[in-house]
């Protein structure tokens, strides 16, 4: 109808550090989304996207997160280095919003909290919920955006940023898995046998890390921090 209200599509959004809610917003106080928020946050992290479909409710409410990879160095461990993830997610009626609005909006949430990221101690070391005063109103806002503006608020491509940090993400793991077979290996050589199998192997897990960045992890083709190639190990 003429002039009436356009229903909410982006019903929860949040920033979070590791396993900790930075701030949050949510429309309509409903436990199906809270559900969803939940198990969306349960779900491992990617170099890049990661994907929740609810199939327990009548409503089919999705999901969707993106993740940013940042180095946390060990001071006490000169080789060591540890990861603050950052995660910024939503959860969406795709009745009313289209996937791509709320990959939109995740976009531009991502770009308003880079400077808050990088240079805000709050945000960098605080409790749960620590920016919520601050930020979780500019998530209030701008999930309302998505619902007044519709499809003018989409995007017909990913924007370049992204697909950049996608590939920093990819190389960090790749690296701190390089590390780990590093100390691993200690003062061995290996063969060459074992040093092509290496160079394949960085091959297939770069490919596989762009899969999981871009469309969520696969059940049996994730590849995860730490991994170490056992078979390339075994044969040295």
């Amino acid at each position: 109808m003429e002039g009436s209200t356009p229903q909410q599509g982006i019903l929860w959004s949040c920033v979070a550090r590791n396993d900790v809610i930075v701030a949050e917003a949510q429309g309509p106080q409903d436990p199906k989304i809270q559900h969803v928020s939940q198990e969306l946050l349960r779900k491992k992290p990617t170099p890049g996207w990661e994907f929740y479909n609810n199939k327990s409710f009548s409503a089919r409410l999705k999901g969707l997160k993106f993740h940013i990879y940042e180095h946390v160095e060990d001071r006490d461990f000169e080789d060591a280095a540890e990861f603050r993830i950052w995660v910024v997610g939503a959860v969406y009626d795709p009745a009313c919003v289209e996937t791509q609005q709320a990959k939109s909006f995740i976009e531009k949430i991502v770009c308003i909290s880079e400077v808050f990221r990088e240079h805000d101690q709050t945000w960098q070391t605080g409790p749960q919920y620590c920016a919520q005063p601050s930020f979780g109103p500019i998530l209030a806002q701008r999930m309302q955006e998505v619902s007044y503006l519709g499809k003018v608020a989409m995007v017909e491509q990913e924007i370049e940023s992204l697909k950049q940090i996608m590939a920093r993400n990819i190389d960090m793991i790749l690296d701190r898995g390089d590390k780990m077979e590093r100390l691993q290996d200690d003062s061995k050589q290996l063969n060459e046998m074992a040093a092509v199998f290496k160079k394949n192997s960085k091959k297939l897990k770069r490919k596989m890390l762009w899969q999981n960045a871009k469309y969520g992890l696969v059940v049996g083709t994730a590849v995860t921090v730490g991994v170490v190639t056992t078979t390339a190990v075994l044969l040295v």
